[in-house]
């Protein structure tokens, strides 16, 4: 007999398990399924270009080294983002609270789209000068040291040359699950 073992509940019988469960297609509605039920925070990413500052709400941003300090931020490929990323090799990430879903929304393009000043926007710049929100609970300001193709989307590395902590509240990230904001309380 096959087990899984897990700290929430013990050991479960694979079989049960089979019972308990529905299989998806591994294919794009499967995937999108699968990616709607993973919870995850809500973060800008920005960046700097002759056309000035551009940025855009992503869910899919990372820690993958502590030494040094690097974050992996996943943006759809052929879009503007991907190619003003390319061009700037630079970007900042600001890890939103709840109180930011209008700044998310606005960078989602749900909103009318921000200027590309960031006009009406509390913003700073750190080292690399990518737009840092304010009210962020925290920041990586990064220069990008590896890009990789990944099917539909395109996974930026950067390394971060900034950190820091935003003004927003870290009892109150702004988390997304099945395609909409959560709380954790």
């Amino acid at each position: 007999m096959s087990e899984i073992v897990g700290r929430a509940g013990g050991p479960r019988d694979l079989g049960q398990l089979a019972e308990d469960s529905a299989a998806l297609q591994a294919d794009v509605d499967g995937a999108r399924w699968l990616r709607r039920h993973m919870a995850a925070g809500a973060a800008i990413v920005s960046t700097v270009t002759n056309g000035g500052f551009r940025a855009t709400t992503v869910n899919t941003c990372i820690s993958t080294s502590l030494d040094p300090p690097q974050f992996l931020v996943s943006i759809e490929r052929d879009s503007q983002m991907e190619d003003w990323l390319l061009q700037s090799a630079v970007f900042g990430i600001s890890v939103l609270p709840w109180s930011e879903q209008f700044a998310a929304d606005q960078f989602a393009g749900f909103t009318p789209l921000a200027s590309s000043t960031f006009r009406g926007i509390d913003y700073f710049t750190s080292v690399t000068g990518a737009p840092l929100l304010t009210r962020c609970l925290a920041w990586a300001d990064c220069r990008l040291v590896q890009n990789v193709l990944t099917g539909d989307h395109r996974c930026f590395v950067g390394e971060a040359v900034g950190l820091g902590r935003g003004q927003g509240d870290p009892a109150q990230p702004l988390v997304t699950y099945v395609s909409r904001y959560r709380s954790l309380h």
